[in-house]
């Protein structure tokens, strides 16, 4: 059984420092994917020296300390390319900040979502981390002035401020973004010159730039699968039977010297010779029971989602089973964002399929009645729209309302939100579309 979440704050409250540590290490060592963990490993035989390294037959690459430039993601990608998390802590080790407060927007960065992101609750990444509130938000204000724009933003609206910032009109763009962006979203051009008293082509000129921002900041750090994706979790099926297992296939293999750690101790070193050796073997031992602990939860996770999404996995179904990522968290007895950071760029091969661990969670959208996932309710949505009538489009609550007919309850705002990320139009502005559509034909 799990340790659950408030327990995990007690215990946390009465650690030391030095373990507090390990537990921030174990989390980073948790939310890697095999590429990334590749790297951390050699990290920690460069500053280890008791820490060895045998190279994994499957990789052709030198895990030495003359090599101290390798990267295993530099055989696998774009050697020239790099990932969000690097780009930016390139930037952060340049600010004038000390050694501890880049350690912390470090940690900030690995909690930014594949779009770049800050999605967390504020509560749980200061208990995670042990932050105060202002803490929080002064790291989060360094990691906002980082390039690009956008990037640990809460929401999309403050992704677009930030950004605005640096436009030349940026102050009054912004207030368009906070104010008005969802009536910018639906041509509600004049409505907005009314309500502001000024000229309806500067709300224009203001939409037109706002159309020039990015909504997702990350967009250009390889948010696609790429092509050398490796599966961390490997899936066979034999006989009916399922047997999973963790992939190591590209990681190094890594050890500890006892005989060179035994004949420091027997020249009778100093209290702080001793210490030192101390420290380096219990950072070893730690580095391999967090290994044993990531290897256990990634299969735990695994056996789970496979089981609960046969259908769509054998493709007996072609939609996946309701299953939020808190769900999976409640089911497993994890603390949900341990379970987030689990998942994280995580990769399972099921029938010679690549699947991300995303791929197999789909949220319940509706409150009460049948639940549904976001992709079914936004397939029903389209559907309903496709089937009225051109001289009275459905409103947002009239549709909410023919979902409720049929036991789906999705509120009005849920409705829009869905609408409106499938590029469908307010009714509206479908039934002037419509009506153009007929004056041209009869034109």
């Amino acid at each position: 059984m799990a340790i659950n979440y408030r327990t995990q704050q007690k215990i946390k409250e009465k650690l030391s420092p030095y373990v507090k540590t390990q537990l921030v290490h174990a989390s980073r060592l948790l939310q890697k994917n095999q590429v990334d963990l590749a790297t951390e490993l050699k990290n920690y035989y460069e500053s280890n020296p008791f820490i060895e390294i045998s190279e994994n037959q499957q990789v052709q690459a030198s895990f030495t300390h003359e090599a101290s430039d390798y990267s295993l993601a530099d055989t696998l990608a774009d050697p020239n390319a790099l990932s969000l998390d690097e780009y930016l802590i390139q930037q952060v080790k340049e600010k004038s900040l000390s050694a501890y407060e880049k350690r912390q927007v470090a940690y900030l960065i690995g909690q930014l979502d594949q779009d770049g992101y800050y999605r967390k609750e504020d509560q749980v990444t200061r208990q995670l981390f042990a932050w105060r509130q202002e803490e929080l938000e002064t790291y989060l204000s360094i990691l906002q002035s980082l390039d690009p724009k956008g990037i640990g933003a809460r929401n999309l609206q403050e992704c677009l401020a930030l950004q605005a910032r640096a436009l030349p009109d940026g102050q009054f763009v912004e207030a368009l973004i906070y104010d008005h962006l969802e009536d910018l979203a639906q041509g509600n051009f004049d409505k907005i010159a009314q309500q502001e008293s000024i000229p309806l082509d500067r709300v224009k000129s203001g939409f037109i730039q706002i159309q020039s921002l990015e909504p997702r900041p990350a967009r250009n750090f390889s948010l696609e699968i790429p092509a050398y994706t490796l599966p961390d979790i490997i899936v066979k099926t034999e006989n009916g039977d399922l047997s999973l297992q963790v992939s190591k296939d590209y990681l190094p293999k890594i050890s500890f010297n006892q005989n060179y750690y035994q004949a420091l101790q027997s020249q009778s070193p100093d209290a702080e010779t001793l210490a030192y050796l101390k420290e380096k073997k219990r950072e070893f031992d730690w580095l391999v029971f967090s290994l044993k602990k990531r290897d256990q939860l990634l299969l735990k996770i695994s056996q789970y989602l496979v089981h609960y999404q046969a259908a769509y996995l054998n493709q007996q179904g072609n939609q996946l089973c309701p299953l939020s990522q808190k769900d999976l968290a409640q089911a497993l007895d994890y603390d949900e964002s341990t379970i987030s950071r689990a998942i994280m760029d995580k990769y399972l091969q099921y029938n010679q399929r690549i699947l991300s661990f995303h791929d197999l969670l789909a949220k319940k959208v509706s409150a009460n009645g049948e639940s549904l996932t976001r992709k079914q309710a936004e397939t029903f949505i389209r559907q309903i729209i496709d089937q009225e009538y051109s001289h009275h489009p459905l409103s947002d609550q009239a549709i909410s309302d023919h979902l409720a007919l049929h036991n789906y309850y999705l509120a009005r705002r849920t409705v829009a939100k869905y609408r409106q990320a499938m590029g469908i139009p307010g009714a509206r502005s479908r039934k002037r579309q419509k009506l153009a559509q007929k004056n041209k034909k009869r034109g």
